[in-house]
């Protein structure tokens, strides 16, 4: 008996090294896993499947932490998470122990898993406690805070509450260069809310640092899909040489397939500076991808707008109408998606309520009351999302009727400006012919004196007073303004006009836009 016990006493600690030394191993192979989820999430899936015999034997930390990298192995190869039975378990096993790492991660994919289920209400308050977690223990994941930040400032752009998701987009920002991680997609976040926000200012400001960051970066290649965002808004807002630089990084790295938003971008860019025909290109590409409704929408504007400054009003109206259409199916599917939204939070404060029940032993009355108040306001909520609908497409049609208007005087005016030519005197004529060489010749010499003297004059002749309603309109207006209200009234386009007055092209639209807007009547 004595010799048996001193035999199980000298086989204990043999038995404690082995099995200590097994974890140990089990640890580190985990740890292996978890470096290479980010960088090969198939090869970490075989590695952590290769574990599951060996995790599985006892249900303690590696077992749970094992789970948790099955999810965020699945996450990082963009397979859809559908069920949360798994993580919710995770975020009770990490919350009852002492592994703040584990357990900021767990209420991070938590809130992952609800993204990819469109549960909204949950997502953001998994990411909110995940962030609060990292705050507390100040950041000992930071890559998990940061993405953090970028999910609820996405969530929030969705739901249109833009301030906040650029709080987070700050927070963001703020953490990736506080401990030297900041990257060209952590500062493109801050860029997104201020385009959002229409802070044109500091959303070029962003724009801007992106693209040195992606330069300092050894392959320009993997940020195309940045680089495609930022042609578009660089495009839009008429800032030519930011976007021609997009366009040549953009020419040096391209790939197969390409981003989403690849042909979009192209066409802003052809849209704002020509050809107009390469344009028309890449938005038929878009019109015929079934599976982006928001680059249909997008193409069909880009095409009704395009067709109508070449002076093809049937393939306008075309378009115009295809553009109606997708904007109705958007507002069916973003109602769709709101509705879906509202039963999800409506869920989410069922099971807090049905937890306070368990808890209080409420009545079943209390319950009842409450879903049916639930149930109106998702009704009241539908009815205003209706009615929001059915405003915006009455706006539509009004700003429709007003293009037409503006359509018409144009051809009322170009009509009035041909019968003016054909009347006109052989010397009155010549002045005509004058300016119409200086339009198509930038490099010839500037009118003279005498030259505006004569076109003036030749104005005020077929369009009497036209100088006095001018003037009158606005009294303070300089010689400039005065030559190029007369080269507008007889129709010259704003490249003739930046032709004739050797101005740069930004310099002529700042120009005539000021101008059209108060002379509207006169013009």
């Amino acid at each position: 008996m004595i010799r048996s016990i001193l035999f199980l006493m000298m086989l204990l600690p043999l038995l404690y090294s082995c099995d200590n030394k097994e974890n140990r191993l089990i640890v580190s192979q985990l740890d292996a896993a978890d470096s290479l989820c980010s960088v090969d999430p198939n090869k970490a899936s075989l590695l952590i499947k290769s574990l599951e015999a060996d995790v599985t034997k006892s249900q303690n930390s590696n077992y749970y932490r094992w789970l948790l990298l099955n999810i965020k192995a699945t996450d990082k190869a963009d397979i859809p998470l559908t069920s949360d039975s798994i993580i919710k378990d995770i975020v009770s096993f990490f919350d009852a122990n002492d592994d703040i790492n584990c357990q900021i991660e767990s209420y991070y994919y938590l809130g992952r898993t609800y993204v990819e289920m469109h549960d909204s209400p949950r997502a953001l308050s998994a990411f909110k406690k995940a962030l609060e977690l990292s705050e507390k223990y100040d950041y000992p994941k930071p890559i998990i805070a940061i993405h953090t930040c970028a999910q609820l400032s996405g969530i929030y752009i969705l739901q249109n509450l833009l301030h906040e998701a650029l709080l987070n987009s700050q927070k963001e920002y703020a953490i990736a260069k506080r401990f030297n991680l900041l990257t060209p997609r952590y500062i493109i976040g801050m860029a997104t809310c201020y385009h959002c926000l229409d802070d044109t200012a500091h959303a070029i400001k962003y724009y801007d640092l992106t693209l040195r960051n992606i330069l300092r970066e050894k392959s320009t290649q993997n940020y195309l899909g940045l680089i495609c965002q930022m042609l578009g808004y660089y495009s839009n807002i008429n800032h030519k040489y930011m976007a021609d630089s997009c366009y040549a990084l953009i020419k040096r790295n391209e790939v197969v397939p390409p981003p989403v938003n690849y042909n979009a971008s192209k066409a802003d860019y052809f849209e704002a500076f020509g050809p107009l025909d390469s344009a028309i290109n890449y938005n038929l590409r878009d019109l015929y991808d079934p599976s982006d409704l928001i680059g249909r929408k997008d193409a069909a504007k880009g095409l009704m707008k395009t067709y109508r400054r070449l002076g093809n009003y049937e393939l306008s109206s075309l378009y115009g109408m295809i553009y109606a259409n997708t904007v109705d199916s958007l507002h069916i599917q973003l109602m769709l998606d709101q509705t879906r939204n509202a039963h999800n939070e409506y869920q989410y404060h069922r099971d807090l309520l049905a937890e306070e029940e368990v808890y209080h032993k409420a009545s079943e009355t209390k319950l009842i009351s409450t879903i049916i108040v639930s149930i109106v306001l998702i009704l009241l909520l539908t009815g205003v999302l209706f009615y929001k609908s059915y405003q915006q497409r009455m706006e539509r049609e009004l700003a429709k009727t007003e293009d037409t208007v503006q359509d018409l005087r144009q051809q009322r005016q170009l009509l009035s400006n041909q019968l003016i030519h054909s009347t006109a005197m052989p010397n009155e004529s010549a002045i005509i012919t004058t300016f119409n060489y200086f339009a198509s010749n930038y490099q010839t010499t500037e009118p003279t004196e005498k030259d505006w003297s004569q076109l003036i004059k030749f104005v005020n002749k077929h369009y009497s007073g036209f100088e006095l309603n001018v003037v009158d309109k606005c009294p303070k207006i300089n010689d400039t303004d005065l030559r190029i209200a007369h080269l507008l009234k007889l129709g010259f386009s704003n490249i003739e006009i930046e032709t004739i007055m050797h101005m740069t092209h930004s310099t002529t639209f700042r120009h005539i836009t000021k101008l059209r807007k108060t002379l509207f009547d006169v013009l």
